[in-house]
């Protein structure tokens, strides 16, 4: 009967170690499960972030699209009026060649008169 008890108290002790050692790793997995909750609700705000952000970068796309199709136009109206400009330029050169010869004449007739 001793040994009954003592085979007993043996397997009522393995049994207790074997408890511990399963509360332990019980304990561990929580502790692990825990931090992994943690880290997935960080990673859920850094995606809510991200998110915002990639929401905000295609809007300031946006705004540069329509800013660049507004400097394609300015730069179409600059190029049409510094075509009217080179037109303008030509006409005044014309012009003052002829006030040039119209100038000569006058000088021609000025000194015409004068031997009258």
């Amino acid at each position: 009967m001793l040994i009954y008890k003592k085979v007993h108290i043996d397997t009522y002790r393995a049994l207790l170690a074997s408890e511990k050692r399963l509360i332990t790793a019980n304990i561990t997995l929580a502790i692990k499960s825990e931090e992994k909750e943690k880290r997935a609700a960080e990673l859920v705000i850094a995606n809510v972030e991200l998110v915002f952000q990639n929401e905000e970068k295609e809007k300031r796309a946006a705004e540069l699209v329509i800013a660049n199709v507004e400097l394609v136009f300015q730069n179409e109206e600059k190029e049409k009026r510094a075509a009217e400009l080179v037109i303008a330029n030509v006409e005044l050169v014309y012009q003052n060649e002829e006030k040039e010869k119209r100038a000569a004449e006058l000088v021609i007739a000025n000194v015409e008169l004068v031997y009258q």
